[in-house]
């Protein structure tokens, strides 16, 4: 399964959201590019080959594991394109394929929030991920992530594991989830 299969196949199954329908009826692309750490740039893996957007991009190098941009526009006032972009590092795209799942679960969750679309797993959390997503908050360096999108992100990496059983506990998705925060 290649990355966009892969963001479809993710995106029903723990968010039961249609991506490619979102991009359907918004006329919009996903670029995905790699992040090159070593080389400090990136190199488009999916989508238009729009080089003037891969040279402004580059242009504008930030270091990241991995980050989802709605409406590139909104970054790069001087361009016309109103797609989206997905940025995952090489480090990313050569680990283990359940880590790669909970990382773009991740970041399909950011872009969630930040687009407003209506999924259940905004608007829903059960006891069980408030909890378990307080503990992990309490943990972790609060300046990085809410403790609503902590939570938000419980419910999902619960939903991945019960569909999936990919790790030994829902607890071990969410770490994987959160492993590049730093």
């Amino acid at each position: 399964m290649d990355l966009i299969e892969r963001i479809q196949y993710l995106s029903e199954l723990v968010f039961d959201f249609d991506f490619q329908n979102y991009l359907s009826i918004n006329n919009k692309s996903l670029l995905i590019f790699k992040i090159e750490t070593k080389k400090k740039r990136y190199a488009l893996l999916y989508g238009n080959d729009n080089k003037n957007l891969l040279e402004k991009a580059n242009k504008h190098y930030v270091e990241a594991k991995a980050k989802y941009q709605y409406d590139v526009s909104t970054i790069f006032a001087d361009t016309d394109s109103k797609d989206d972009l997905f940025l995952l590092s090489d480090v990313v795209l050569f680990s283990n394929p359940t880590d790669i799942d909970t990382i773009i679960i991740h970041e399909l969750l950011h872009f969630y929030i930040n687009s407003n679309q209506k999924v259940r797993l905004l608007e829903h959390i059960s006891e069980s991920a408030k909890k378990i997503g307080h503990d992990v908050f309490e943990k972790r360096d609060k300046s990085i992530h809410s403790l609503l999108f902590i939570q938000r992100l419980t419910e999902a990496c619960i939903m991945y594991n019960s569909n999936t059983k990919n790790f030994g506990s829902s607890l071990d998705a969410i770490n994987s989830a959160l492993r590049f925060d730093n």
